[in-house]
């Protein structure tokens, strides 16, 4: 079945980040306290030295931490009151940012949660509170689309999965990921080009495992 394009018929779409955390309450409140007392209000510098000084060492560890991190924040561009959501929309691209710079998110990963998200807040009507803060359809599309690593000539049949080599069906699998992510914001897209590139790889995206 073909993705639909993500609208206000959709339902939010769900990435990693709406994980439940691993961790008991006092972790989320501690992290609450941490990013309204000092996280949001603080430079890039200082953000990546607290993070640095109170991140999990172990990778899967760091991993769910940041998980949680990203969850806490959305819900607060979700509900802080609207003098404040630029400031949580900023700090939430911030935190995709450095967690792939440090290794914890792959870059294809990091686009789909940057995708995720503005496709969330026009989900919720929001948007327009952060328009300045986030970056525009044709940036997002083109990140996702970039990240594939699969030619567009080269997809294989997907009819039958026995063919397929499992390197083959992650590149394929990776592919339906971004080109999903992207064609949510398939309407906002002005640049001819990008728009091009996106509904030729919608057009192959039955073929994607």
């Amino acid at each position: 079945m073909t993705e639909q394009p993500y609208d206000q018929q959709s339902p939010p779409p769900t990435t990693a980040d709406e994980l439940p955390p691993r961790g008991g309450h006092a972790d989320t409140a501690s992290l609450e306290q941490a990013l309204r007392g000092h996280l949001l209000d603080t430079n890039d510098e200082q953000r990546a030295h607290w993070v640095a000084q109170r991140r999990p060492t172990a990778p899967s560890d760091r991993t769910n931490w940041w998980l949680h991190l990203l969850l806490l924040v959305k819900d607060g561009v979700y509900e802080r009151p609207q003098m404040r959501r630029r400031a949580w929309a900023r700090l939430y691209l911030w935190a995709v940012d450095h967690a792939t710079q440090t290794g914890v998110f792959t870059s294809d990963e990091a686009a789909i949660q940057v995708a995720s998200f503005v496709a969330e807040l026009r989900y919720r009507e929001i948007a327009g509170d952060v328009a300045d803060v986030l970056p525009p359809a044709d940036s997002i599309v083109r990140d996702c689309l970039s990240q594939i690593s699969i030619p567009i000539d080269a997809i294989p049949d997907a009819t039958d999965l026995r063919l397929l080599d499992i390197e083959t069906m992650r590149r394929s699998r990776q592919a339906k990921k971004l080109v999903s992510a992207a064609g949510w914001h398939q309407d906002q897209v002005e640049d001819p080009q990008v728009a091009s590139q996106l509904a030729a790889w919608r057009a192959v995206l039955p073929q994607l495992v």
